[in-house]
């Protein structure tokens, strides 16, 4: 995962984007215990994970997305 750094709050991780045939919601965007939800358009399958949160490592403190990146293929 690439972190951005960010003066303010620290490194945080790269913004999550909807994959291509699909959607995302986010519920405080690219910020600590925010929880990001994927859906697939009609025709296509999701492959990785349905729902990321993003955490804080206890021992580094750098943010990271649990789960897998997230796609959609075509059925």
């Amino acid at each position: 995962v690439l972190f951005a750094h960010s003066p303010a709050s620290g490194p945080m991780p790269a913004r999550l984007y909807a994959p291509a045939g699909g959607a995302l919601q986010c519920t405080k965007g690219n910020q600590y215990g925010s929880e990001c939800s994927f859906a697939c358009h009609d025709g296509h399958t999701i492959n990785g994970s349905d729902r990321r949160i993003c955490e804080k490592d206890p021992v580094t403190s750098l943010g990271f997305w649990t789960g897998n990146e997230t796609k959609c293929e075509r059925k």
